[in-house]
């Protein structure tokens, strides 16, 4: 989940728009997570 968290948190502009959450693997000890992001790119940044 530290991933997310910092594809939140980050100052360059990106969003999560959707995301889903399914449990997987043989004894559902596993979590899929599928999401969509939107990235915010600005003209003359470095």
């Amino acid at each position: 989940m530290d991933f997310l968290y910092r594809i939140e948190t980050s100052p360059d502009g990106v969003l999560i728009t959707s995301l889903s959450l399914s449990k997987t693997g043989k004894k559902g000890d596993r979590l899929d997570a599928v999401f969509d992001a939107e990235t915010l790119i600005l003209k003359g940044a470095s």
